[in-house]
């Protein structure tokens, strides 16, 4: 069988798209580090406001206007057609984009805790891992992407003639519904929800976090090790750690302590450490996501266990930019 050369190899269409996103990345970073102090207190508003950069460039780019290539597409000779060769609407091609949009704008997100819903984990691995995996079978089994299948739209290397794109078989509907039947499942498995949730403890630590006014939202808790060297001959100790994301942007350093001490204070009451765990940290992060781009920054203060004579006390304190 003689090899299709009307369509673009698997690494063209990624590295195509790895210079959209790109450039997309940079035009975020410099909107979001102008408006950082906005977008850090108006997290849904910066969501949108990347979800409208990212849609009008890949709208407006792969229609007619550009003759259906963005600029990743430029620089790999590629263009977006629809299945009769004509360059696509702007309709067709606004739908087509939000295929790799939304699953890309949703990755890292940090819902804030007022906004989640029951069964959101299902839905969000769905959008994520679920369509961006079928975009990759997709492709391996019909060179096409899910967005292609779906809209009738190709992608073809530019001189090439519609006419002699060879036509693919539809063969793809049993792998969709096993990856739907997949994404639906995972948040409910043991690695993909978090086990400590099931924790009276931890589930006591969760109400305060969200009955706090500043807190946007939270990780799970994790055990990790302070940043930075160890000082020589000394052991380095394990803190259980809550990182919290918070909804408006520090007036001062002594604020950051002043909001950590407090937390610990309360948490410290209920939460009893596992062994081989020397204390509680308490990270905090505050930042821009534009989906398209993201900026954070963070201070960390680690509370040593005690004993019962003696009042807890921050005995470390690391601030600075991730």
């Amino acid at each position: 069988m003689a090899k299709d050369v009307s369509r673009p190899g698997l690494f063209g269409r990624l590295f195509a798209l790895a210079i959209d996103l790109l450039f997309l990345f940079v035009v975020g970073l410099i909107i979001g580090n102008i408006f950082e102090v906005f977008f850090t207190e108006n997290v849904v508003f910066a969501h949108v406001i990347g979800w409208v950069i990212g849609s009008a460039y890949f709208t407006v780019l792969n229609g007619k206007l550009t003759m259906g290539t963005t600029l990743g597409k430029v620089l790999t000779r590629i263009q977006v057609l629809d299945h009769q060769g004509q360059n696509i609407h702007l309709l067709k091609s606004f739908i087509r984009c939000q295929f790799i949009l939304v699953p890309w704008l949703l990755i890292g997100q940090h819902i804030p805790n007022e906004l989640q819903f029951p069964f959101m984990a299902p839905i969000l691995s769905l959008l994520i891992g679920g369509f961006l995996f079928l975009q990759a079978m997709c492709y391996l089994i019909l060179r096409r992407g899910l967005h292609d299948f779906v809209l009738r739209t190709q992608v073809i290397n530019i001189g090439t003639s519609p006419a002699d794109v060879p036509k693919t078989p539809i063969t793809f509907w049993p792998p969709v519904i096993i990856v739907l039947i997949a994404s639906l499942i995972w948040p409910f498995t043991p690695a993909g929800y978090p086990i400590d949730k099931k924790v009276a403890e931890f589930a006591q630590a969760y109400d305060v976090l969200d009955s706090t006014e500043w807190v946007l939202t939270y990780d799970r808790v994790l055990v990790a090790e302070p940043y930075g060297k160890v000082e020589e001959g000394k052991e380095r100790k394990r803190f259980l750690t809550f990182d919290v994301f918070m909804k408006d942007y520090p007036e001062s350093k002594q604020q950051l302590q002043n909001r950590a001490t407090n937390l610990h204070e309360q948490i410290n009451e209920i939460v009893s450490l596992p062994e081989g765990v020397d204390g509680i940290a308490i990270e905090i992060r505050w930042g821009f996501d534009l989906g398209i781009a993201s900026r954070w920054e963070h201070h960390v203060d680690y509370f040593e266990s005690k004993p019962e004579s003696d009042s807890p006390n921050a005995n470390q304190t690391d601030n600075s930019t991730s």
